[in-house]
């Protein structure tokens, strides 16, 4: 599936209030793949200390999902026109 089809099919996944209301989870966005500056390595190990963890001590969980950078310019231009860019 590319960027353009998983906005198609699931394009709530885009939108934190949506993940939020519709699985219960907080849902952020975060481009991989390419090298990391000192604010997304310091976002990352913040992200990992909060959000590992449930205040019981049960593990929490990560989701990665690949995209196709063949389709970057196709949903960067559909972010944009909702105003999430």
């Amino acid at each position: 599936m590319d960027q353009g089809q998983l906005l198609q099919q699931h394009g709530s996944l885009f939108i934190p209030d949506e993940i939020k209301k519709i699985y219960q989870i907080d849902g952020y966005l975060c481009l991989l793949g390419e090298p990391m500056g000192k604010n997304h390595v310091r976002r990352i190990s913040y992200w990992y200390s909060m959000w590992s963890h449930r205040r019981n001590g049960l593990w929490k969980g990560f989701l990665q999902i690949d995209l196709s950078p063949n389709e970057d310019e196709l949903a960067y231009k559909t972010l944009h026109l909702r105003g999430l860019t």
